[in-house]
């Protein structure tokens, strides 16, 4: 059955409404990490197949008919020319799974590519190959992002992680072998047992030896039902305080700027040009997107009484089910009102240096919290209707952002 039921989608009614950013997620791992929360599983190659028949399944029909009748079901009117702008391939780790499972998604966007597109995937050191880069960047992939977290030995074993140090340092020369010109690495910091000498250490490395074109660094973060969670309690691992996290996180910034990037986000920092088009638009509620799989998120951004947050179903062998059988695998959020979806506006914009541009309804609802973090050295005027997170913002920025949800 090529027709998938979907409940509740607005219509596409102008040009300004469509579609042009699309996730793909692929919820395989060889092992779980332990500090991970992701929907993902681990050692289950047997639901690779029908998994990406389903999805396959799941995509066609989107791109074939992505106008919905009254009767909740998708019609048949194609989708507008040069799309999509950005797709992503994120997990889950998508390297470890047959390369030509991801190759036969591309294919099915190309009669919609814009040669433009920025397309990505997302890869560990430990299962990436040089055959896996160079086909998918044949295919049209043009940009990676490689999950390195760290370049400490101890620190990566405490993560949980299937690489070392130097599995890393091949990994990334891979990559550049296979010919891709726009790396992204990932790297994270407030790892237990982790120092001032060895977190500037890997980032200089980095960014000095690597040059990557996009490094991403991120906070471990302890997420209830983990392994760390646990161990958080029980083993005699130094911790880092929230103090030294945040001088992690200052020196990173210092030291990125020094070697060329720039910080267009709170954790993401970019050489001129290669900010990322896919990720950006998840702190732009005026952008549509699209999440194929399971588990995966999407949001409407069409007429703004209609924008609209849903998601896929997370179990994997449900989102499969559902799907051949042509059953709903949609859950949707509640509806916004005009309140909410301008803290929305807000919460998500401050995650940007270039901050969030004030509307009226901005102030009509939040003018006092804004007035407020202003007074509190939490945010700051860019220009005369622009506001941006302070560096004291950004250090407490879930206590501001709270404010406005």
């Amino acid at each position: 059955m090529d027709a998938v039921p979907v409940v509740d989608i607005p219509q596409i009614k102008n040009r300004k409404s469509k579609i042009q950013n699309y996730y793909i997620h692929i919820p395989f791992c060889e092992k779980k990490c332990v500090y991970c929360n992701f929907a993902s599983i681990a050692k289950h190659s047997d639901l690779h197949f029908p998994y990406f028949n389903a999805l396959k399944k799941e995509i066609k029909s989107f791109i074939s008919n992505i106008q919905v009748k009254n009767s909740g079901y998708i019609s048949s009117t194609s989708l507008p020319p040069n799309l999509p702008t950005s797709l992503y391939f994120g997990g889950g780790t998508p390297s470890c799974v047959n390369v030509d499972f991801l190759i036969e998604i591309i294919e099915i966007f190309k009669s919609i590519k814009n040669s433009q597109s920025e397309i990505s995937v997302e890869c560990n050191p430990h299962s990436l190959s040089i055959e896996f880069a160079e086909k998918l960047h044949k295919s049209g992939v043009n940009r990676f992002s490689l999950g390195v977290q760290s370049l400490n030995n101890s620190e990566l074993e405490k993560l949980g992680r299937l690489h070392d140090a130097n599995l890393a340092r091949k990994a990334f020369k891979l990559l550049q072998k296979a010919g891709c010109k726009n790396i992204s690495v990932d790297l994270m910091f407030g790892i237990p047992g982790q120092s001032k000498k060895s977190w500037e250490k890997t980032l200089i490395e980095v960014a000095e030896e690597w040059k990557p074109e996009h490094i991403s660094f991120y906070s471990l973060s302890i997420e209830p039902g983990t392994p760390f969670a646990k161990w958080r309690e029980t083993k005699s691992w130094r911790w880092p305080t929230d103090e030294e996290t945040m001088d992690f996180y200052w020196l990173g910034n210092k030291l990125l700027s020094k070697y060329g990037y720039a910080r267009y986000e709170i954790s993401n920092f970019s050489k001129p040009g290669f900010e990322s088009e896919h990720n950006s638009v998840y702190w732009d509620t005026n952008k549509s997107y699209v999440g194929f799989g399971a588990a995966a998120h999407s949001f409407y951004a069409f007429p703004s009484r209609q924008k609209r947050r849903f998601r896929n179903i997370k179990d994997v062998k449900e989102y499969i089910k559902r799907v051949d059988a042509g059953d709903n695998f949609r859950t949707f959020s509640r509806k916004l009102n005009v309140r909410e979806k301008a803290g929305e506006e807000i919460f998500l914009g401050l995650r940007r240096s270039k901050g969030v541009k004030l509307k009226e309804t901005h102030l009509k609802y939040f003018g006092k919290n804004i007035k407020q973090q202003i007074a509190d050295g939490l945010v700051k005027y860019l220009d005369d209707k622009t506001i941006a997170l302070t560096n004291r913002g950004i250090e407490i920025a879930n206590v501001v952002m709270s404010e406005y949800v």
